[in-house]
């Protein structure tokens, strides 16, 4: 984790199968559709990069309150 530009980013990485994109519209799985809903209600953003057979890297932006 790190902090600057008074924001806050979580940075989280593997090396599992990974999935394609298009599945997380299918409903299966509520995971990343809470983590998302729960950083918008923080004003901040989520950004998740995934490929089949090449793992996942979620990024939560989140700004910090003075």
């Amino acid at each position: 984790m790190t902090v600057g530009d008074a924001a806050v980013e979580l940075v989280v990485h593997d090396e599992g199968r990974g999935f394609d994109k298009k599945d997380l519209r299918s409903g299966v799985g509520l995971g990343l559709i809470s983590i998302g809903e729960r950083v918008r209600l923080l004003q901040g953003d989520l950004l998740v990069t995934s490929r089949p057979g090449h793992g996942t890297r979620l990024v939560a932006r989140v700004p910090l309150i003075p």
